[in-house]
This record gives structure tokens, sequence and C-alpha cells, in this order.
């Protein structure tokens, strides 16, 4: 059973490669009765409700295909005024749909790269960064995952009992959680990570290890993120909050990205990690959908310009990325 705290049935909005990973972990644990996986993919939700939803994790300790007989529905099967307890796991894009009708009071748990100002009405939302899962969905029904991963929890109250609650929830599932009270310093240095990573990645058409191990990728990586590094150091700030550490603390990657030999070596290494996983950028691309890029990189040009710093690099692979998204 789910926590006395916790006790309603979970609801996990995007049932994609970190939502599908999180609901599969959470049924194991509480029940299939307890969680609901929703999405709108109709062939990703045929070949769940047939197969199972089959998971390979690396991360696990003898990695091999698990089938695990979710509950997972379509929107339009559940009424949203009544949810609680919300896992928000679509891409930053669909919040506009994904959030409507929802109630402004409860529980929500946010898996979203990027910044979205539209969550900001959740008074009780618990923001969330990922570290290490390099997830992507394999084939309708099929994810993939790379690496063990965790997750750091935080809000406006860093110490509330929401945040607690949800760390709590995710520990006993076999996903580690920790509690950060500078949780807007993780987000916004994550959110630079992703500025330099996910575009070029998607441009390419490279998997992250490959981005890694070619010379002109690799270069225009360390360019994006010295280019964004000053702009979300002075919004961390302007928060009263330090950067988060990923890659190890964001002042002294971005003086090691300005040194080549040091850089290319540290970048190999953890290139080895992620193997031939693809960002979810790329992924988006290949299935001719729209991109996270206006909140992310879009994100970093947005404040450059209110800081009065220019942002050449990122505008240009904003630009190039946006005429590779579908037309409307």
């Amino acid at each position: 059973m789910i926590d006395d705290k916790m006790s309603k049935k979970i609801y996990i909005l995007g049932a994609g490669a970190i939502g599908g990973l999180i609901g599969a972990r959470l049924t194991q644990k509480f029940g299939r009765e307890n969680v609901t996986l929703i999405d709108i993919d109709e062939e990703h939700i045929k070949a769940i409700s047939d197969k199972g939803l089959r998971l390979f994790d690396k991360g696990r300790k003898i990695p091999q295909i698990e089938n695990i007989d979710v509950n997972i529905a379509t929107p339009d099967r559940v009424d949203k005024k009544l949810m609680e307890n919300v896992i928000l796991a679509t891409k930053s894009y669909s919040n506009g749909l994904a959030l409507k009708e929802l109630q402004n009071h409860i529980p929500l748990l946010v898996l979203q790269n990027g910044y979205d100002q539209r969550i900001a009405r959740f008074p009780n939302a618990v923001k969330s960064v990922e570290f290490g899962f390099a997830s992507q969905v394999k084939e309708p029904g099929l994810i993939y995952n790379a690496v063990k991963g965790k997750y750091v929890l935080g809000n406006s109250t860093p110490f509330s009992s929401a945040v607690a609650n949800w760390a709590k929830l995710l520990n006993k599932a076999g996903i580690k959680a920790e509690i950060k009270p500078n949780i807007n310093g993780y987000l916004w240095s994550k959110l630079l990570i992703n500025s330099a990573l996910n575009p070029i990645s998607a441009i390419k058409r490279y998997s992250f290890k490959k981005l890694i191990e070619t010379q002109e990728s690799r270069q225009l990586f360390k360019e994006l993120y010295i280019e964004g590094y000053p702009i979300v150091k002075r919004k961390s700030e302007e928060l009263k909050q330090k950067l988060g550490s990923f890659l190890g603390p964001p002042q002294i990657v971005n003086w090691i990205f300005q040194h080549q030999k040091l850089s290319d070596y540290i970048l190999k290494k953890v290139a080895d990690k992620f193997g031939e996983v693809e960002s979810s950028m790329l992924q988006d691309i290949r299935r001719n959908r729209e991109t996270e890029i206006d909140y992310i990189n879009g994100a970093i040009i947005r404040l450059g310009k209110n800081y009065g710093i220019e942002t050449p690099k990122n505008n240009r692979i904003y630009d190039q990325l946006k005429n590779m998204e579908p037309k409307c």
C-alpha cells in the first residue's frame, strides 16, 4: 500500500521514457490498482495494453527485459478534476493540454526538462531535476534505460511535507530521490546542460556518445555551455540560490570547458556511460514532433535579452532546430 500521507491513487501524465520508467517502478511497488499512466500515443498504449510495459533497465543489478502489467489510459478516460497525487512527465510543450482541468491545490511532482512559467499556478508543486537516467522509447511499449540515475527534489519550502512525501514514495519504489534546498539552482544548472547537449544531438542526429566523440559537435557543446553559463548563474543569484552540481561544480566545469585537452578527456569518460542513447529532442525530431527548445535554449535567449547578454550560438541553434520542427 501507498503511505498514508499519499493514500490516494497516483496518476502519471505522460508514459514516455521517464514517465513509463517511473510508472513501472511505482506499479511494481504499490500495485497496478494504485498507479495509472496516462498518454495520448495510441500505438504506445496499445502495445502496453497487449504485452505489458516492457522495460530494459541497465541500471538494475541484473539487466533483463521486464514485462510489467501497468494500468494505462487515454486522458478522456479519467476525470482530471478529481485527480490527486499527479506526476507530470509530459514534454513542456504539452503543458497547456496536460495541466488543463487539474485542481491548483493538488500534490504535483514535476518531472520535466526546461522552464515553464505555467507550473507556477500550482502552489504545492514539487520541482525535480533528474540526473543520470538515459532513457528512451525504443519502440511502442518498450523503454530502454542505460544508466541508474537519481532525482533531486524541492520547492519554495524545501523541507515541506510535500517534498518529503514524494521523495519517500520514489525511494520506496527504488528510484533514488534526495531533497535539496537549492532546487532552483539545480533546475537552471540542468537546463544549461540540456541547452548544450540536446539540440546538437537533434540536429546532427547523434547519440550522446557519438556527439561527444565527434570533435565538431563536442566543441559546439562546450561553446553553448560557456555562453549560457553567465546567464543561468545570474538567474540563480537572483533567486539567492547556488547552482546545482551535476558534471561537477558549474563554475569549475565552465573553466574546464575552456581548456581543450582536459575537457575532451573528461567528456569522453562521461560519454561512455550513456552509450547510444538519443536525446529526447532527437526522439521528437525522428517522430516529426514539436521539441522543448522553447523551454530550454529559448529560456536562455529570453533571459539573455533581459540581462543585456548576447547569445549568438543559442540563437543560431534555436533557429536551426525550429526549422526542423513540423510546420503548423
